[in-house]
């Protein structure tokens, strides 16, 4: 007759040992609760995750133009993960650029909706160019454009951001003010901020205002731009340049 296996002990997880059956049981217990824990952690974490991208990104978010000649007038909003800057940061930096909008040639890259390049348009900027390749945000801002009749002072670049810059430098294009405004989380802004450095876009004195993430960090210099001002507005950072002498440099 074999031997009973003892009341207090029974076989391991892994099998190798034998260990008693309290002892088994705890850690039963400590597993099932660890396990538990993770799940609701990631549970958590991705409400929050949601909750911060609905904040970011708001979907449909109605705008309006703060000042100017259109102060009031709505602007259609992008259905979809288009990330509009907050009128508060709006109103903030266009505050802060006071009288270098006025009579400017304007460069709105990612320009989304359009709201910054018309909201500088409605302040007294001569005309704009807006940069935008995302088919629905460029329905909206050709949309928004119509219902302002600022067709005669503005231009729509349906490209990418670098592929439009290369070609506004081969025109001998130059502005005196220009938005960017790229997705949180890329190096597209970087990239945009570094050619338009190298390509003489901006004439002197030119301010180049850049919305990003306040968890990226821009260059104190670049090119002929040198960074004079950084504001923080919640998540978001804006970071003001402006155009210094140019000296020409290679640029692939």
């Amino acid at each position: 007759m074999g031997l009973a296996a003892h009341p207090q002990s029974m076989k391991s997880p892994v099998g190798r040992a034998s260990v008693p059956a309290t002892f088994w049981a705890k850690w039963c217990v400590k597993r099932t609760l660890q396990k538990l824990f993770k799940t609701v952690s990631s549970q958590r974490l991705a409400k929050r995750k949601l909750k911060a991208d609905s904040r970011l990104l708001p979907k449909g978010s109605p705008m309006r133009i703060i000042a100017g000649a259109f102060k009031g007038r709505r602007l259609a909003p992008v259905q979809g993960r288009i990330r509009p800057t907050a009128a508060k940061v709006r109103e903030a930096v266009f505050n802060i650029l006071g009288d270098a909008v006025s009579g400017a040639r304007v460069l709105d890259l990612f320009a989304g909706t359009g709201a910054l390049g018309i909201e500088a348009l409605s302040r007294g900027a001569a005309a704009s160019v807006f940069v935008e390749d995302h088919p629905g945000a460029l329905k909206v801002l050709r949309r928004n454009l119509a219902a302002l009749g600022l067709g005669d002072r503005a231009i729509v670049w349906p490209l990418p951001a670098l592929a439009a810059l290369k070609k506004l430098a081969g025109r001998g294009e130059r502005f005196g003010l220009v938005f960017l405004d790229p997705p949180y989380g890329g190096g597209e802004g970087d990239a945009a901020l570094q050619a338009l450095a190298a390509l003489n876009l901006c004439l002197l004195g030119a301010r180049v205002v850049v919305e990003h993430s306040r968890r990226q960090t821009l260059p104190a210099a670049c090119g002929p731009l040198r960074r004079v001002e950084v504001r923080r507005y919640g998540d978001t950072q804006v970071a003001f340049y402006l155009a210094e002498k140019f000296e020409p440099q290679e640029y692939a």
